[in-house]
C-alpha cells in the first residue's frame, strides 16, 4: 500500500514490486517531465527530446511487453 501519494513514491513502489525493471531511467523520466513543464529554454527541451528517442521510448515499449505478457498468460 502507498504510504504517501505521487509519482515519485509511486515509481519506487512500482519498481520494488517489480512492476518496473529500471526505477532509475524512470525517476529521469518523471524529472525530464518536471523540467519541461516550466522551462523555455531551447537547449533543455533539445535535450529532453533527445532522452526520450534514445532512452525513454525504448524502456516504455519494454514496460509494454512485459505487461502484455504478464496479461495475456494470465487467460
Amino acid at each position: 500500500m502507498l504510504d504517501e501519494l505521487g509519482p515519485g513514491n509511486t515509481i519506487r513502489t512500482a519498481f520494488q514490486y517489480q512492476i518496473i525493471d529500471n526505477g532509475p531511467i524512470y525517476m529521469s523520466m518523471l524529472k525530464s517531465r518536471n523540467l519541461i513543464t516550466h522551462t523555455y529554454k531551447e537547449d533543455v527541451a533539445e535535450e529532453i527530446y533527445t532522452r526520450i528517442k534514445e532512452e525513454y521510448i525504448e524502456e516504455l515499449e519494454n514496460f509494454i511487453k512485459k505487461f502484455d505478457n504478464k496479461i495475456l498468460n494470465k487467460k
